[in-house]
């Protein structure tokens, strides 16, 4: 049987050009890549990452995203 979950993997806190903070939510999908079924062995297959509102975001690289909002794409950075 195929299945497949999500779960939140990480909490990052980021900043935009103007100094606005934003917390980004990693999800990541897993799927059983077991045989048999036992034991379920769950491997991450694919993430993808929101703002807290539920906003999605891309990832563009390992340090920025974008986020389109209602005034247009905002750049974020991680902090430290």
């Amino acid at each position: 049987m195929n299945q497949t979950k999500i779960k939140i993997t990480k909490r990052m806190a980021a900043i935009d050009k103007d100094g606005k903070r934003y917390t980004i939510i990693e999800y990541t999908t897993f799927h059983d890549a077991s045989e048999f079924g036992i034991p379920v062995r769950w491997e991450p297959v694919k993430k993808k990452y929101k703002l807290a509102d539920g906003t999605p975001i891309n990832r563009p690289s390992d340090t920025e995203f974008e986020a389109m909002l209602p005034g247009g794409i905002i750049k974020l950075s991680i902090l430290p």
